[in-house]
């Protein structure tokens, strides 16, 4: 169906959320409990939404489905604009919110809830610097008081106990089925490192290496910041040009515990509480009130083992802590591009990151990680172009 159907799930989601919406208010349709209805409406509004979310920040305008269609009727459907997207997004985030308030006797972990919807609105208002709403929602998260950061960075990811205390929302996984399992480790560990990382060495690592930290990355942190000895680990070994070497591999995800094979079980984060603790800190810098944004940042990092109180910080020094303090924090999570480029930062940082990318690997091409403005947005698919007859975003 339309944008984006071939090559990744958000539309078939977004297909399902749309059915489900329809059909949730039939009638004949009898629920044991109304709370269960609240809950499934709120869990597919939400859904929708991140659905969303994901796709105008990825491509900007996207077809705007939000009713069952035919086929017929999806090739017939443009793109709307990035406003409609995000108000979409901001409504559904709403009525979600609601929905959740009225299935408080049915919450469950691992399944989103009220704050997730508004940690989430506060994340699109962010976005869009609207601070002023932003606040408003992220505020509702930090006063319920139903997280709180864990003291010990590790135990955010340790598949065999599972965290939902920070965790506000975050794609389940489980290495006791194949399709609902990951092999993140399987992609992250170096490729030459045979089962010596993985704890399988039956598995072929040919297709690992993928999403190793870079020099930016682990100069990032501070010293004594506990966060990096558990977010990034080092294997001594072959090398991309022979040489053996100490190569730096992601951290957070592990092994299975159980699986013969490359079926692991890591959550996979979307929303924790020191990310709403970190926005809400940034909104308060934005509006110019620094000094009551300074203790959420100190919350972060002292739980990271850097208790120094931030004194005599300016807005824009705070602002560019805050950045990295999302860096370091949130590294591996997919949240870096998406903060580069709310922050417009994400074409001089990645074009200092290609030039040491170019330096350090003569194998790259010319122009290997050259990045124009417009290339914040990804290209629509060539074959979405040509079936919805589609306008390509500017620059491809």
């Amino acid at each position: 169906m339309g944008i984006l159907s071939s090559g990744t799930y958000h539309h078939n989601g977004i297909t399902r959320t749309n059915k489900l919406l329809n059909e949730i208010d039939r009638p004949g349709i009898s629920w044991s409990k109304e709370s269960y209805k609240h809950r499934s409406k709120g869990e597919a509004l939400f859904l929708r939404a991140l659905y969303y979310f994901n796709l105008v920040r990825q491509f900007g305008g996207v077809p705007l489905v939000l009713q069952p269609i035919t086929s017929q009727e999806a090739v017939n459907i443009k793109r709307s604009s990035e406003t409609e997207i995000y108000e979409s997004i901001i409504n559904d985030l709403k009525e979600a919110s609601i929905s959740f308030s009225m299935a408080k006797d049915v919450e469950e972990n691992g399944r989103a809830n009220e704050q997730a919807a508004n940690a989430l609105l506060g994340k699109v208002y962010l976005t869009l610097h609207r601070y002023d709403e932003a606040e408003a929602a992220l505020n509702l998260v930090i006063q319920s008081g139903k997280y709180h950061l864990l003291p010990d960075y590790a135990d955010l990811f340790d598949p065999s106990n599972k965290d939902y205390e920070e965790t506000i929302f975050a794609i389940q996984y489980s290495e006791n089925n194949r399709e609902l399992s990951n092999r993140f480790i399987f992609m992250f560990a170096p490729w030459s490192s045979g089962g010596e990382i993985t704890n399988r060495p039956n598995v072929n690592m040919i297709s690992a290496g993928w999403n190793q930290p870079t020099e930016d990355l682990i100069n990032a942190f501070e010293p004594g910041d506990l966060r990096k000895d558990v977010s990034i680990k080092f294997w001594n070994g072959e090398d991309w040009d022979g040489e053996v070497r100490d190569l730096p591999y992601c951290g957070k995800y592990k092994a299975p515990l159980a699986a013969p094979d490359d079926r692991s079980g890591d959550n996979f984060p979307v929303i924790r509480y020191s990310d709403v603790l970190l926005m809400y800190a940034e909104v308060l810098n934005a509006l110019g009130r620094t000094g009551e944004a300074i203790p959420y940042v100190e919350q972060v990092r002292a739980r990271a083992g850097l208790t120094d109180p931030l004194e005599d910080y300016s807005a824009s020094a705070l602002e560019n802590l805050i950045a990295r303090e999302r860096q370091v924090e949130f590294c591996f999570e997919n949240q870096r591009w998406y903060d580069l480029k709310r922050t417009e930062k994400a074409v001089e940082v990645m074009s200092a990151h290609g030039i040491r990318e170019n330096e350090r690997k003569p194998f790259l091409y010319n122009n290997a990680y050259e990045i124009d403005p417009h290339k914040l947005l990804a290209p629509i698919p060539a074959e979405q172009v040509l079936i919805n007859k589609l306008e390509q975003n500017p620059g491809y």
